[in-house]
């Protein structure tokens, strides 16, 4: 008992190394997100005063076009913002005065476009080289660049973590498994020989009784540039990134064999010796294959996930109605255990993509539409697709996939497809938090787009889109 118990310890200390892991590949995510749309809200304000500034000196209406985009954009780029640094009141606050100077700002820019039109060149350029609006723009600026030196800090600090907890979680999974694996085949013959000889029994469980021992190793990994371009601080964090997938894609790689190993030797004691344990070893041993089993599924989808990110994906003509049956053939088993409804309107419709790619893609979503549904509640799941056009007017194909599922609150929406991203704990519905960044993933390396609606009890509706092949 006292070797299951480590086994048990181990794994939970594994999962929590993992979990460590993902909540910091989460986080950088997030930040890194908080860096594009603050390049994106200077861009919106530089365009918006080149629109005003081309109307003052021509007087010509066209050159107002790109003003009016900007300032019908910018509400949302802060909205977005605002959702972004939730949580943290002094980013919160300087993000207000960038509202509020922006507004100023605006307000200046509409008076002179107004006085231009009404009274003419001059006194609109009056107003320009007033110099107010070039003040309001250079407090914009440098609020924005302090926003951008927090969060960028706060990226630093997150790497650096991911890469330590990484190198932990590898290091201890890698050693704990092994001894998992020890100690299952240890308790094995055990088992057996305590049968055969009664007597020596707490001689040799008394062997089983080992330590194990944590392996705490941290790795340090400093930047040591920092550009004040966002356009290169991108460019070296996508390197970041790519280096910590294959990390993860190395980690995951490696757990497979000891996994498997650990999960085989308690389905052997369970299948030879489960009727001469008592009622806790056999709970020992469930809980032993459980969690396998779990860690398991996670790593297989890390290896997808990771595979589509860094793979390369051969491009051909695939048939909607053929990749959705190979997904529907791939969750055979989940349907007939869940008796879902399964509607399909399938024209005879190519995409142009790779085939395991689209097949994963429909899979994930097929499997969600079948999973999240309220208990008792039959799956109910209608697939259909449609012709449309991308967005340069080029032929594209629409797949869609409607359930009668739990739903998702609105505002939850815009993290759906984020990666590691779970709406529900793993006691309401198992899974990773990896499926929908997977379809995501899969479907803009196939140069395609795809989205959600949905509203909490009234189930979701799915779709991607990708470039239609003759």
């Amino acid at each position: 008992m006292a070797g299951i118990a480590i086994v048990i310890l181990s794994i939970w200390l594994n999962l929590s190394a993992l979990d460590t892991l993902v909540a910091n590949q989460r986080a950088q995510g997030a930040q890194r997100s908080v860096a594009a749309q603050l390049q994106n809200l200077v861009s919106l304000a530089l365009q918006a005063e080149t629109g005003q500034r081309g109307y003052v000196i021509t007087g010509k209406e066209e050159y107002l076009a790109p003003y009016r985009d900007a300032v019908e954009r910018l509400p949302a780029a802060f909205a977005s913002l605002r959702n972004s640094l939730e949580g943290d009141a002094g980013q919160l606050r300087r993000l207000s005065q960038v509202e509020a100077l922006q507004g100023k700002k605006q307000d200046e820019l509409g008076r002179s476009i107004a006085v231009r039109r009404d009274q003419g060149f001059a006194e609109a350029q009056a107003i320009v080289s007033s110099d107010v609006g070039r003040e309001y723009m250079q407090q914009v600026r440098d609020l924005v660049a302090a926003i951008d030196g927090i969060e960028r800090g706060k990226l630093v600090e997150r790497m650096a973590a991911s890469a330590r907890s990484a190198e932990q979680a590898r290091r201890s999974i890698v050693f704990a498994g092994a001894l998992d694996v020890f100690l299952i085949g240890a308790l094995f013959l055990f088992t057996r020989h305590d049968l055969r000889m009664r007597e020596k029994a707490a001689a040799e469980r008394s062997r089983s009784d080992a330590m194990l021992r944590e392996l705490n190793q941290s790795l340090e990994r400093r930047i040591v540039e920092r550009t004040q371009e966002l356009q290169t601080v991108n460019e070296r964090l996508d390197e970041v990134n790519r280096e910590l997938e294959a990390f993860s894609y190395s980690v995951a790689h490696d757990l497979r064999a000891p996994l498997r190993s650990m999960h085989g030797f308690a389905e052997a004691v369970k299948d030879d010796y489960a009727g001469r344990l008592d009622e806790e070893g056999q709970d020992y041993l469930r809980r032993i294959a459980d969690a396998a089993a779990r860690m398991e599924s996670l790593i297989d989808d890390l290896l997808v996930f990771s595979n589509l990110s860094r793979g390369e994906l051969p491009m051909q003509p695939v048939a909607v109605d053929d990749m959705v049956h190979a997904a529907l053939v791939n969750l055979e088993a989940d349907v007939r255990a869940s008796g879902a409804d399964i509607r399909l309107d399938l024209e005879a419709l190519r995409v142009m993509g790779n085939r395991q790619a689209c097949v994963q893609a429909c899979q994930n979503l097929l499997s969600n539409a079948i999973k999240f549904v309220a208990p008792g509640e039959r799956p109910s799941v209608f697939i259909r697709c449609e012709q449309t056009v991308d967005g340069d007017g080029g032929p594209a194909v629409r797949v869609l996939v409607k359930d009668n599922g739990i739903g998702i609150r609105p505002d939850r929406l815009d993290r759906i497809f984020r990666p590691f991203e779970r709406l529900h704990g793993v006691d309401e519905f198992r899974g990773s938090g990896i499926g929908l960044a997977i379809v995501e993933t899969a479907v803009r390396r196939m140069y395609g787009q795809c989205g959600v609606e949905s509203r909490v009890g009234q189930g979701s509706l799915f779709w991607f889109v990708l470039p239609g092949a003759a």
